[in-house]
């Protein structure tokens, strides 16, 4: 689904940061108005501070106005011309169906591209099965149980084998005391 509001939008220079640029001839000729009322547009809504330069607009080389896409879309926002109205519509249009799901933007090299997106229709959709809620919870419980019990094995494990090293050097000690004291023999 390729949406192009008017064929000037083809036909912006490049810019680096801000994309498609456009003459106040070409947004006139977008908006159908005079290229006075886009100038006299630019100056009101710079005045109230909607219009920033470097984003919506910036000065070429030979001293003239270029209109980034932004600024372009600020323009079609504002203007009160036949085609301005229908872009208005259009832009309405596309974030509903975007709200909708029913397309999507997708970011592309030379700026966006729109997609449609196949309708989910539900009554045709094999059922979803979800999950027993029970089932999962237990499922989770027995999970979470039986890494506590290894813990808690891994914890032991460890205090009986330190115990055991205690109980083994006990153990040799007192063989030790006993053979010395009871045969004279020193086993160390």
């Amino acid at each position: 689904m390729d949406l192009i509001f008017s064929p000037h939008l083809l036909e912006g220079q490049h810019h680096e940061l801000l994309g498609a640029l456009y003459t106040n001839n070409q947004a006139a000729e977008m908006f159908g108005c005079e290229s006075t009322t886009i100038r006299s547009q630019k100056k009101r809504l710079a005045d109230q501070g909607e219009l920033t330069e470097g984003q919506h607009w910036i000065t070429g080389d030979d001293g003239k106005t270029l209109w980034s896409f932004e600024g372009a879309c600020m323009l079609g926002l504002t203007l009160s011309t036949e085609l301005a109205k229908q872009f208005r519509i259009m832009i309405t249009d596309l974030l509903k169906q975007w709200q909708q799901g029913a397309i999507a933007i997708v970011p592309t090299e030379g700026g966006i591209q729109i997609q449609q997106r196949p309708a989910l229709h539900l009554a045709t959709a094999p059922a979803l099965e979800l999950p027993d809620p029970v089932a999962v919870g237990e499922a989770i419980a027995i999970a979470r149980y039986e890494q506590e019990v290894q813990a808690w094995k891994d914890s032991v494990a460890v205090v009986v084998q330190g115990k055991e090293e205690e109980l083994r050097q006990g153990i040799t000690d007192s063989l030790g005391k006993y053979l010395q004291q009871a045969w004279g023999v020193n086993p160390l």
